[in-house]
């Protein structure tokens, strides 16, 4: 197991500040924010004070009244970073890697008297986006449901052993009850070896999976992946020690990969592509610690609380989502 660093939090009052619980994000005042883009050029102070919590993380992305928060000092140290990832992986909402996997699906969310379902699939880096998911179903009225599944990229089989199963068990259970989804959303991890050399049987095998879903008459939408953590699969918290967060960052000229999910998507036509590079870069770099937080857990997943600081964009798709007749 990587060896954990040990940097505790940096005040006292930060433990408040950062536990990201459900109550502090579902009373964020005011309408939702959509995702904007900041020019490389902003003016955009290292601030030294922690940040509001409607300014944590994500927030200050997306929020102009945030923007100076951007570089905060990070309020959570590298060795909790690495520790928060989401409940799924102990209670088997996250199907581990096997040859005879265990298929499970979850519920999270608005569990009771909720006003629609919306299912969350794919592998880890769909994972990641659960907590956010959790608690902008809460919010929302909205049910979340599971189908997640370790090193298995939806809709295209790179390691049949294990992952031949996963796909055909997701579309049978969804069609099922078809009418009970107002929504899927997929996201598949792209930062692997086997990318960029299988990008065109992946495009195709993703499109002919968007094409079989599409029978559902279900709205679906597939997610970016998280940009850069690093690229050689080392740590990304390590440079927070010793660096300013500003100074903490990958650069995309550096990223070999493609997203041939993402380009199946977008030349097909049959869902709508959601791009989250808005989330954690300004121009060509890719930070590690936003808004007073550290970005990832591992070399590219989010840790759970950046995770819960993008609730406000899901939270505005969920609330568009009820608005669509027969919702």
């Amino acid at each position: 197991m990587r060896k954990r660093l040990g940097i505790q939090i940096l005040r006292p009052v930060a433990v408040l500040a950062l536990a990201l619980s459900f109550t502090s994000y579902e009373q964020l005042a005011g309408a939702a924010v959509r995702p904007s883009s900041i020019a490389e050029s902003s003016t955009i102070s290292n601030k030294a004070v922690a940040p509001p919590n409607n300014c944590l993380g994500a927030n200050a992305m997306i929020k102009e009244t945030c923007k100076a928060f951007i570089f905060s000092k990070p309020l959570v140290s590298p060795a909790l970073a690495y520790k928060a990832k989401t409940e799924a992986y102990k209670n088997g909402c996250h199907i581990q890697l096997s040859t005879r996997p265990r298929f499970k699906s979850c519920y999270y969310g608005a569990t009771k008297g909720f006003k629609t379902t919306i299912a969350l699939v794919g592998d880890s880096h769909a994972t990641q986006w659960l907590p956010a998911f959790d608690v902008a179903g809460k919010a929302s009225g909205v049910r979340i449901q599971t189908f997640l599944m370790s090193e298995c990229l939806y809709g295209a089989v790179l390691r049949p052993a294990y992952c031949k199963g996963f796909a055909p068990w997701v579309l049978s259970t969804i069609k099922k009850s078809p009418q009970s989804f107002a929504a899927i959303f997929m996201s598949n991890r792209v930062s692997r070896p086997e990318i960029g050399t299988r990008s065109t049987f992946l495009k195709r095998s993703f499109t002919a999976t968007l094409q079989s879903l599409k029978t559902t008459n279900i709205k679906l939408f597939f997610i970016g992946d998280t940009p850069i953590g690093t690229l050689n699969h080392t740590d990304p918290n390590i440079c927070l020690i010793s660096k300013a967060p500003k100074d903490c960052f990958g650069l995309t000229k550096d990223v070999k990969w493609n997203n041939p999910f993402a380009d199946a998507v977008v030349q097909s036509g049959l869902a709508e592509y959601i791009p989250v590079d808005n989330l954690f870069c300004i121009g060509t770099k890719c930070y590690r610690s936003i808004g007073g937080l550290p970005v990832y857990r591992d070399d590219d997943h989010m840790n759970v609380y950046f995770s819960k600081s993008t609730i406000e964009v899901w939270k505005t798709r969920f609330e568009e989502l009820l608005k669509r007749p027969g919702a």
